[in-house]
C-alpha cells in the first residue's frame, strides 16, 4: 500500500501505466474493439517478446509459473463470533442496524458482514475477520 497522492512510492506500476498509455492511447483507435485489438497486441509484446531490464533481459511470460495451490471453486463461509449481528449487504448496499440504513458499499451486496458492539453505541463491522467500517449508532455516521 502507497500514501494516496505518492505514486512515487509505486514506480514500477506506474512506469507500467506510462508505457501503456504512450503505446495504445496515443492517438487513440476508432472505436472499442480496433482498441481493444491494440490493447490485446500490446499485452502479447509486452509479457512474451519485449525483454524487460528489471527481469534482466527475461520476458514476464518466460519466467511465470502458475501456483501450485489449488483454488477452490467456491470460498467457505464466513464465520463471526457469536455476539456478532449479522446483516446481509441489500443490493444498494446497505446493511439495516437498530432501524438505520447504513451504507457499506455495492461491492458488497449479498456478503453478511458482522456489526460488533463496542461501547455506548459505537459498532465495528466486519467481513470475515476484516475491520471495513466503524459505525456510531448516535450520530448516524460511519468511518472507513
Amino acid at each position: 500500500m502507497i500514501q494516496p497522492g505518492h505514486p512515487e512510492q509505486n514506480g514500477r506500476h506506474e512506469r507500467y501505466h506510462r508505457t501503456l498509455k504512450q503505446e495504445t492511447a496515443f492517438p487513440p483507435a476508432a472505436d472499442q474493439p480496433a482498441q481493444q485489438r491494440v490493447f490485446d497486441a500490446f499485452r502479447q509484446t509486452y509479457h512474451h517478446e519485449r525483454p524487460h531490464q528489471h527481469l534482466q533481459g527475461n520476458t514476464p511470460a518466460e519466467l511465470y509459473r502458475p501456483s501450485l495451490r489449488p483454488y477452490p471453486r467456491q470460498l467457505p463461509p464466513l464465520e463471526y463470533p457469536g455476539h456478532y449481528e449479522l446483516r446481509r449487504v441489500h443490493k444498494s448496499g446497505q446493511i439495516k442496524l437498530h432501524n438505520q440504513r447504513i451504507f457499506l458499499s455495492e461491492v458488497l451486496q449479498e456478503e453478511t458482514v458482522g456489526c460488533e458492539p463496542l461501547q455506548d453505541g459505537l459498532w465495528s463491522i466486519y467481513l470475515g475477520n476484516v475491520l471495513i467500517a466503524r459505525w456510531n449508532e448516535k450520530e448516524g455516521k460511519i468511518y472507513g
